[in-house]
């Protein structure tokens, strides 16, 4: 049975010119690609140590996922950027493909 049953929306993002003055880079946003994920917080004492706006998660993803290291994850209303490129997973008996893992961390818009 596949734990891969939530519908997200991914969100692959290019950055298109410099930095405005506060260091934050302009954003042009790709169609949305919907997958289905499974995704949960880090741990509870990873919770409670940092700021409710920086909040973190890891998302279990298909093997070919679409996500890039500058993605956006839109899920349950929650939107996540991608921290760093998405780890393949492939079964360690036989090889074949399983799943990604993708490092989240939570964003208010």
């Amino acid at each position: 049975m596949s734990l891969l049953r939530e519908r997200v929306e991914v969100v692959n993002r290019s950055q298109t010119g410099p930095e405005d003055s506060q260091g934050t880079p302009t954003w042009v946003d790709a169609d949305p690609v919907v997958e289905y994920w499974s995704i949960q917080p880090r741990t509870s004492e990873d919770l409670t140590a940092r700021p409710a706006s920086r909040a973190t998660y890891i998302g279990f993803a298909p093997f070919g996922t679409v996500a890039t290291h500058k993605a956006k994850v839109v899920w349950r209303g929650l939107v996540f950027e991608v921290d760093g490129a998405p780890r393949r997973w492939p079964n360690p008996r036989t090889g074949a493909e399983s799943h990604s893992e993708v490092d989240l961390v939570e964003i208010v818009e």
